[in-house]
């Protein structure tokens, strides 16, 4: 069979090409291999030069290519256990496995991915895909968290006679697996570190620093939002509103009924009527005929509840914020580090917040308490390889934030409540057949109808009390301000400048891509602008391939491709590479505070 180079585009994004030395069985366009570990659609185009990579199989189409299953070895974490053989999709193989060397769990061994390919499956091989080993907990990042298993499940003990005396000693998790009993008396367990806790030492704990003598004194919550009443007493039957009845009385021998309740009267009928030549008679609340009044509307008061808020224990100190730094997965296999962490405080101050993070940490993710307020910073490597990235920060919530619980405000019931006693005021003269003295009775049981003997007058009032009602306190929650997104002008410019170059790559802007090229491009200057937003993530993929032999007898030796980024004026990043050293660039930029322009400049070159 006849061996040619053909150029191919990549299945899972058709801008990306690339050159593969294949023979007739898959050169017609559609046909579709498997290599660099990815499906490759052909283009049917001759292609400039080989690449090197081994290419494992061909398809008949991308879609058969990424459905279609092989088998991989798969190395037992155990050193002294027994290695094993699984089956995946293709398109799981480079983003899951052959980039991060991810671990599974099979039959309680682990086992982590080698890039050792045996095309096909068979019937005894185990077949999966990860999401069926992610909902089942089996798909693990590397072995040791794969070996350390879930956190320890504590067996509750109903009750423990006697009580272990709380000792509140405050401490940091210095371990991926940890648990402790809290000084609330509940049992915690996790994995997330370094995290600031305050742990009752009279119970069992690992994976806790404990910081000998430092005492804590945390807030436990309620199980259920206390709601403290502000009591209203009742009011005393004691006062006795005045009432200005009609200018005239007139005595009657009946009861004008009522659908008032009349309160049951006692007894005491004894006094002789006498002219009292006064305006106000005075009441001696001796005796027992109580006139009939019409009960005015009182207001039964009912309990305001006053809200009470029980804040969130917190163990981070007043002041600080825990902040979490993480790698990218494109990065998991990059050989950089360790890596310096420092920010940038709000009045423009340069801190350093951690040295020395190594990948593993910031692959699981690195959290740390930082007791400034920053805007952002930049994660330096400090090994082998110098790059930076910046970060941003959204302004953090400060700790403790309680929110409170809103609860119901009950509302007044308005209830009729008989007046005991009503002294008249008479405003006329007036001559009394009968001296009444009623008697107050301080508790009052009211019954549905009253006989009343000897009742001589009733007093109808022509005035009415107005209940007063307390209002229901409001809760009025003011919404955290969303910061706005400040929008640039994002603009690159690429330039070929000689034809025996041979590059290609493309810029993506949050993993979508807004400009590419590849080897064929002719000699020229491409530029283009689109927007972009501070905090957003700028990827920059490129490759430099071997040039051809006419470029060599021409006396070039290399092809070269680079690029700098340029912000607000100031080159702030550059990168080169040549096919004759590394050749690929995977460079990322993240966009700061306070960008107003940003220019990406590339450039296609050869060297001799």
């Amino acid at each position: 069979m006849a061996v040619q180079i053909i150029t191919f585009q990549l299945c899972s994004n058709p801008s990306t090409y690339q050159d593969f030395i294949v023979d007739d069985s898959v050169v017609l366009s559609g046909h579709t291999i498997f290599a660099d570990y990815q499906c490759w659609e052909s283009t049917g185009n001759v292609g400039a030069g080989p690449t090197g990579i081994v290419i494992f199989s061909g398809y008949t189409g991308c879609s058969q290519c990424n459905s279609t299953y092989n088998t991989w070895d798969f190395d037992n974490c155990d050193p002294m256990g027994a290695d094993q053989q699984f089956s995946f999709p293709n398109s799981e193989i480079k983003q899951y496995f052959y980039t991060t060397g991810a671990t599974i769990s099979y039959s309680e061994e682990c086992y982590t991915f080698t890039p050792v390919y045996t095309a096909g499956t068979g019937s005894t091989i185990p077949a999966f895909t990860v999401q069926t080993l992610k909902n089942n907990g089996l798909f693990h990042l590397d072995c040791p968290t794969c070996q350390a298993g879930p956190s320890p499940t504590p067996t509750p003990t109903p009750s423990i006679t006697p009580t272990p005396t709380p000792v509140c000693i405050s401490g940091q998790t210095d371990g991926p697996s940890w648990f402790y009993t809290d000084c609330c008396g509940t049992y915690q367990s996790g994995s997330l570190f370094p995290s600031y806790v305050c742990v009752n030492t009279a119970y069992p704990y690992s994976g806790i620093a404990i910081f000998t003598g430092q005492i804590c004194s945390p807030v436990c919550p309620s199980v259920t939002p206390t709601v403290t009443p502000t009591m209203t007493s009742t009011p005393s039957v004691t006062a006795t509103p005045s009432i200005t009845p009609t200018s005239s009385v007139t005595p009657t021998n009946s009861v004008t009924p009522t659908p008032s309740i009349t309160p049951t009267p006692s007894s005491t009928m004894g006094s002789t009527p006498s002219v009292t030549p006064t305006v106000t008679p005075t009441v001696t609340p001796t005796s027992s005929v109580t006139p009939s009044v019409t009960p005015t509307s009182s207001i039964t008061p009912s309990l305001t509840p006053t809200m009470s808020v029980t804040p969130s224990p917190s163990t981070i100190p007043s002041g600080c914020t825990q902040y979490t730094f993480t790698l990218q997965e494109i990065y998991f296999l990059n050989q950089a580090g360790p890596y310096n962490i420092s920010g940038t405080t709000t009045g423009g101050t340069i801190v350093t917040i951690a040295t020395g993070v190594t990948n593993t940490q910031l692959i699981s993710g690195y959290t740390t308490l930082v007791c400034y307020s920053i805007t952002g910073g930049t994660i330096q490597s400090v090994g082998s390889c110098t790059n930076s990235v910046e970060y941003l920060v959204a302004t953090p919530t400060p700790q403790p934030s309680p929110s409170p619980t809103p609860s119901k405000t009950p509302t007044p019931t308005v209830t009729k409540t008989p007046t005991p006693t009503k002294t008249p005021t008479v405003t006329s003269s007036i001559t009394p057949t009968l001296s009444v003295t009623p008697t107050r009775t301080p508790s009052i049981t009211p019954t549905p109808s009253s006989s009343l003997p000897n009742v001589t007058q009733s007093v109808t009032p022509t005035t009415s009390v107005t209940p007063s009602v307390t209002p229901t306190p409001s809760i009025s929650i003011t919404p955290s301000p969303t910061p706005s997104s400040i929008t640039i002008s994002l603009v690159y410019q690429h330039q070929k400048l000689n034809s025996c170059s041979r590059t290609f790559g493309n810029i993506q802007k949050n993993g979508t891509t807004f400009y590419t090229w590849n080897t064929p491009f002719p000699v020229s200057t491409y530029s283009g602008t689109t927007t972009a937003h501070v905090g957003d993530l700028i990827d920059l993929s490129m490759d430099a391939l071997g040039i051809t032999s006419g470029c060599t007898a021409l006396g070039y030796g290399c092809s070269v491709v680079g690029y700098s980024i340029v912000r607000n004026g100031v080159t702030v990043q550059t990168n080169t590479e040549s096919s004759c050293g590394t050749g690929s660039i995977n460079d990322t930029y993240l966009i700061p505070n306070s960008t107003t322009s940003l220019i990406i400049y590339i450039t296609s070159d050869v060297t001799t």
